[in-house]
C-alpha cells in the first residue's frame, strides 16, 4: 500500500491498465478453451451419439418390417403375391445394408463394436432360418414345418432385438454424458466469468 502510494500517477495508471489487460488476455484464453470443449461435445453429439441412434433404430425398423414380410409371405396364397413378398425383403436387405454400412463408421468403443458383432451373428443366423421358412412357405404354404421354424425364427430375432436396444441404449448414455459435460463448462465458464 505503501510502496502503491509511491509510485507516479503515470506508474499506476501502466500498472492499471496492465493489470486490466492480463484480466482480458486470461478471460479471452478460458473463453478459447471452453469454446474449444463445447464444440468437442456438440461434435460428438451431433457427428455420433445422434447419428448412431437413428441408424440403430432404423436397422430395428426394418427388422420389424423383415417379420411382417415373411409372415405376409406365409399366408399368401398365389404365386405374384410370394413373388412380391421375396422381392420386398431383397430391397429391405439392400437398405439395411446401406444403413450398416454408415453405422460402422460411426463406432468408437470396444463395447460398442462386441455388441454390433453379437447383433450381426444373429441377424445372418435369423436371415438363414428366413431363407428355409420362404423355401418351404414356396413349397407348402402354412406347414407344420414352416409354423416350427417360424418360433425358431421368433426366438433368434427377439434376441437380436434385445442386442440392438442394449446398443441404442449405450449410445444415448453417451449423448447424454456429452450435454452434461457441455453444460457444466458452460455454467463454470459462467461463474468465472462473473467473478
Amino acid at each position: 500500500s505503501r510502496m502503491l502510494s509511491q509510485l507516479s500517477i503515470r506508474a499506476k495508471i501502466i500498472s492499471l491498465v496492465s493489470l486490466l489487460l492480463l484480466t482480458l488476455a486470461g478471460m479471452g484464453l478460458l473463453a478459447a478453451t471452453s469454446m474449444r470443449s463445447l464444440n468437442a461435445n456438440t461434435r460428438e453429439i451431433a457427428g455420433n451419439w445422434l447419428p448412431s441412434i437413428k441408424a440403430l433404430g432404423e436397422l430395428h425398423a426394418d427388422v420389424i418390417t423383415y417379420r411382417a414380410i415373411i409372415r405376409q409371405h406365409m399366408i399368401a396364397e398365389a404365386k405374384e403375391d410370394k413373388d412380391g413378398a421375396e422381392k420386398a425383403l431383397d430391397n429391405l436387405v439392400q437398405k439395411n445394408m446401406k444403413i450398416r454400412r454408415a453405422y460402422e463408421a460411426m463406432i468408437n468403443s470396444p463395447e460398442e463394436r462386441a455388441l454390433y458383432t453379437d447383433w450381426s451373428q444373429r441377424w445372418e443366423e435369423y436371415r438363414t432360418i428366413a431363407a428355409k421358412m420362404v423355401e418351404l412357405s414356396r413349397k407348402n404354404g402354412l406347414s407344420r414345418e414352416t409354423l416350427d421354424l417360424n418360433k425358431q425364427m421368433i426366438k433368434v430375432g427377439n434376441d437380436a432385438d434385445a442386442i440392438l436396444e442394449k446398443d441404442i441404449e449405450l449410445n444415448n448414455t453417451g449423448a447424454e454424458r456429452d450435454t452434461r459435460s457441455a453444460e457444466e463448462t458452460y455454467s463454470s465458464v459462467l461463474m468465472m466469468l462473473a467473478l
